[in-house]
């Protein structure tokens, strides 16, 4: 007996994905997403890391630290202690899972640690002087930093609803712009809050780099 197959057999069900292979691709970057999110610090630091041993084996050298009268060093000085500025303002009002921070630099932008962030490393590849170094950086926080914002964003309105809601309406997601003074200055900045929340390691942290780039600048050869 001869057996006969419609060609209609051979077509996926309706709603049936005609490529497993689609689902596997979305979960593994499900699964890189989650990691980059998780190991942010660590792979931050480990590419600037790359990217400064790769500048010493081509033999760059960064402008100096203390030739202020370099207009590069000042701009790259610039962004750094306006980084970590942002970045400990913030962390001396932000009370993680307590309290939605909405005052200081949070009335400026949702995200003032990160903007912090962003402006320290690119003051530091200001001082090296290399472009690719700043583009990197720039792609640094698309990719893995840009997913870790929209998830904490994502938290914040299943714990804060309404409140959150209200606030990330009036205030922008990472560019600041311009506000009244009494809601900057309505904040109560705490150093107990500060050193809770670990800041003085990006202080500690930036300042350890500096003196590394000022030897740098000065290394023979």
């Amino acid at each position: 007996m001869v057996s006969i197959v419609s060609p209609e057999a051979h077509l996926p069900l309706a709603g049936q994905s005609s490529a497993p292979w689609a689902s596997v691709v979305r979960r593994g970057l499900r699964s890189l997403a989650d990691f980059g999110v998780r190991r942010r610090i660590v792979i931050s630091l480990l590419l600037m890391t790359v990217l400064v041993v790769e500048d010493v084996l081509m033999r760059e050298r960064p402008h100096a630290v203390l030739n202020w009268s370099d207009p590069w060093t000042c701009v790259g000085l610039l962004g750094i202690f306006a980084g970590i500025g942002l970045r400990s303002w913030a962390a001396g009002l932000l009370r993680k899972n307590r309290a939605l921070a909405t005052t200081g630099p949070y009335s400026l932008t949702r995200n003032p640690l990160y903007l912090g962030t962003f402006l320290l490393l690119e003051g530091f590849c200001i001082l090296i002087g290399d472009l690719d170094n700043c583009l990197f950086v720039v792609l640094l926080g698309l990719v893995v930093y840009g997913p870790t914002i929209l998830r904490e964003e994502g938290r914040l309105l299943r714990e804060f609803g309404d409140e959150w809601l209200a606030y990330a309406k009036r205030t922008p997601r990472l560019v600041p712009r311009f506000v009244s003074l009494p809601t900057v200055r309505g904040s109560q900045w705490s150093l107990d809050q500060w050193r809770r929340n670990r800041e003085y390691n990006a202080v500690v942290g930036a300042i350890v780099a500096l003196v590394l780039f000022q030897a740098w600048s000065q290394w023979p050869g």
